[in-house]
């Protein structure tokens, strides 16, 4: 089994916003369709727990761009599962042009949960590697995205039956879309970008989004109708 998995492909256009900038949701969704192919290929993907009552369930992402791509470019997208703890599975990300140069550096943390409950279910040698890719997009820990109290604004979103995954809760790139729609970016380019997901958001859970812009970081995060916190969101621009 190979620890590593590659794929290349042409950015569309629908993958760039009104800047010509590439969308934090093209990116993130670059990253799921990698770790989604890659674990397939080693047997683990979602057909194939789901038959033993398992789910991925994504908890924290990040991106940093080096050197936004260009629209209708080639890129190659890599990803490799790092050897993982008890109950977690951090995959790093990696996209590059055909020419080998880096435009986005990525990585994600996930956890095995149990289909009925929704509770993490440690899973011991999941993977059937023999050997894990030791290299690492970011150092230090994976830390949570920053949180605040006082917000700037606030605006509110219903997700909708085109939101959600196969697991029937709202996809991880969904989120990138509402933090992005609810913000104004007045011609910013993106440098960072985190998503952290605390609680499961499913159809027309009414979600109130609450931003705070501090310089060149815009903070984020989704409260439920009971003021729950659903998740968390960090972008650096400049």
């Amino acid at each position: 089994m190979k620890n590593r998995y590659n794929f290349t492909l042409r950015l569309r256009a629908s993958d760039f916003d009104c800047n010509r900038q590439i969308k934090p949701s093209a990116i993130l969704d670059l990253f799921q369709e990698a770790a989604g192919a890659h674990a397939k290929e080693l047997g683990i993907g979602f057909e194939d727990i789901i038959e033993k009552g398992l789910l991925w369930v994504i908890t924290k992402e990040k991106f940093e761009v080096l050197k936004q791509p260009k629209m209708h470019s080639e890129v190659v997208v890599h990803t490799w599962p790092l050897e993982p703890s008890r109950v977690t599975f951090q995959r790093e990300y990696l996209i590059e042009s055909t020419e080998g140069e880096p435009l986005v550096k990525g990585t994600s943390e996930w956890v095995i949960v149990s289909a009925e409950k929704r509770r993490i279910v440690p899973v011991k040698d999941l993977y059937p590697l023999d050997s894990y890719v030791e290299d690492r997009m970011f150092e230090g820990k994976f830390t949570k995205a920053t949180d605040f109290e006082a917000a700037d604004f606030e605006s509110r979103v219903t997700p909708a039956f085109c939101d959600l995954d196969m697991n029937c809760h709202v996809n991880n790139i969904k989120y990138a879309d509402y933090v992005l729609n609810a913000i104004d970016l007045k011609g910013s380019k993106i440098t960072f970008f985190q998503l952290d997901f605390h609680k499961e958001v499913k159809k027309d859970d009414e979600i109130c989004l609450l931003i705070a812009e501090q310089g060149e970081q815009i903070l984020a995060k989704g409260l439920n109708a009971v003021g729950e916190k659903m998740f968390c969101c960090e972008i650096k621009v400049k």
